[in-house]
């Protein structure tokens, strides 16, 4: 027989030995088995539903002329045409950047409903649908908090554990998904990152075209260039149709494609895979005991009631 031959043989003995081997001891693995999918149950039972609203959002601004070829030679205007208009994808980009910034966090931290439901929640009664609070850290009866919550803490918890923002390849819409214990709640993040994301934005882009309004009426007013007045006009036409459209409209980044919903089906945890995992990891280990304790001639005997004797 040749050396390939032999080698097979002893793999081919070496699987069924080990077959023979688990099979000889499946008493002891299937009870080690049935203790972790008990425990599993009693694990995934335990742990408390995640809920999940998402809103679908589409960029609302629109593409500004490009002015950069005129004002290639008008040195200071030509420094701020680059950043008079942003196209919407660049606009959805600079919200979801703001989204997750500390300085956006503090106007919604500010509300102190926002700010117990995200640093002191502590389960929900789908029968009633109260919320109930952690009374170590905030006093439900008196509205005091008994652990003040730290703000970069509560910061990194939201953007980390309870918001995801991100854009579609296709088409850009803005996906935000918040997830909380209460469906309830999830639902009203979702509503309020796009309330108060379009706020946010109109706030800060206001700022910005304010400044820029005064900055072109003042060229408009020293230049005699007719060239030169044309342009500043064409930029001014632009940036005032913007601070217009800032001041008529609550959708100032976004608009709603798809609204939130209060949720019905947690989104996790996924019980049926926590318990099948966790089963499973039960046999595997069983299997791994029986394996090494064969290796050192051990040998184990389940005897009534299911005493473990290791001889």
């Amino acid at each position: 027989m040749d050396t390939n031959s032999t080698n097979i043989l002893e793999k081919e003995l070496s699987i069924t030995s080990l077959f023979y081997l688990f099979l000889k001891n499946k008493g002891f693995i299937a009870l080690f088995s049935f203790i972790f999918a008990i425990s599993s149950v009693f694990i995934a039972l335990s742990l408390s539903p995640i809920f999940s609203s998402s809103i679908v959002l589409k960029s609302v601004q629109e593409n500004e002329p490009s002015l950069s070829t005129g004002l290639g030679m008008l040195g200071g205007i030509a420094s701020i045409s680059g950043s008079l208009g942003l196209n919407p994808d660049e606009e959805a980009m600079l919200a979801m950047k703001h989204a997750v910034s500390r300085d956006f966090f503090k106007k919604i931290y500010a509300d102190q409903e926002f700010k117990k439901n995200l640093m002191a929640y502590d389960s929900y009664n789908p029968n009633n649908k109260s919320n109930l609070y952690d009374q170590s850290i905030y006093d439900s009866e008196t509205k005091k908090w008994i652990i003040e919550p730290i703000f970069l803490v509560a910061h990194k918890r939201f953007t980390t554990q309870h918001m995801k923002i991100y854009q579609e390849k296709v088409g850009g819409f803005v996906n935000i998904s918040i997830e909380h214990k209460s469906p309830i709640i999830a639902k009203e993040w979702a509503d309020l990152m796009f309330r108060e994301l379009n706020k946010y934005m109109k706030e800060v882009s206001s700022q910005k075209i304010n400044r820029e309004v005064e900055y072109l009426n003042n060229e408009l007013n020293k230049t005699s260039s007719s060239e030169l007045r044309k342009v500043v006009a064409q930029l001014l036409e632009s940036k005032i149709q913007k601070q217009m459209y800032g001041n008529i409209s609550d959708d100032y980044i976004f608009e709603i494609v798809d609204s939130a919903y209060v949720p019905y089906e947690r989104a996790r945890p996924s019980r049926a895979f926590i318990c099948i995992m966790i089963t499973t990891l039960g046999f595997l280990l069983s299997c791994l005991i029986v394996f090494i304790l064969d290796n050192f001639k051990k040998r184990i005997k389940l005897n009534p009631p299911f005493i473990e004797n290791v001889e």
